[in-house]
């Protein structure tokens, strides 16, 4: 310990700020900050996932805005702040944080009302895999509204949906067929099936 002691001065001097600080955080792992908040200690697991994610800790900085949003810790205007953290997890390619990231500028809060945004960061996680955009997008496009109504585009998202292993939901499947002729269905499941095989190549 004394020998420790000794050496701290010369770490600091070697490391720098930035670097002790890199070095404190190395002693802790999203583990001990998912347990800390488990245990309702939300204020240290908030320190602890901030500190993470400032390390590029991607899971960190997600469930920080998570936490956030959810108002398990207070922040200044906590919308912006939660939609902060999961652009800096989306920007690393970190697929639930795009989605959360995608909500924002599709609802509104904590970013500007921008659907254009919204389609990329959602279409990106969706062919990247992520379930909840897949059928975000899904219910967008089968709907109208926010987007021009789009039922051919609404069945490529639901077949990757359900080529996922996600509960099948028959009624919407079924409703989507009926909008659709049967060359339409083909053109909509061929490009499904090349965006997996993309998905497939791309997580390999």
């Amino acid at each position: 310990m004394k020998q420790l002691r000794m050496l701290l001065p010369v770490l600091a001097l070697w490391l720098g700020a930035a670097g002790m600080a890199a070095l404190a955080v190395s002693y802790y792992t999203l583990e001990d900050a998912e347990r800390l908040q488990q245990q309702g200690a939300h204020a240290q697991a908030a320190r602890l996932f901030r500190q993470l994610a400032e390390n590029d800790n991607t899971d960190a900085a997600y469930d920080l805005g998570q936490m956030i949003r959810r108002g398990e810790v207070t922040t200044p205007e906590p919308e912006r702040s939660a939609c902060d953290w999961f652009e800096r997890a989306a920007d690393q390619d970190h697929l639930a944080a795009m989605y959360e990231l995608g909500e924002c500028y599709l609802q509104g809060r904590g970013r500007p009302e921008e659907i254009d945004t919204a389609l990329y960061l959602h279409g990106t996680a969706a062919e990247l895999g992520h379930a909840g955009a897949q059928y975000r997008l899904v219910r967008l496009y089968a709907s109208g509204g926010a987007v021009a109504k789009n039922p051919e585009r609404a069945y490529i998202y639901l077949f990757m949906a359900l080529r996922g292993n996600v509960d099948e939901d028959p009624v919407l499947r079924d409703s989507l067929e009926a909008e659709l002729d049967e060359q339409a269905l083909q053109r909509a499941r061929q490009f499904a099936l090349k965006l997996l095989r993309r998905q497939s190549q791309a997580t390999d």
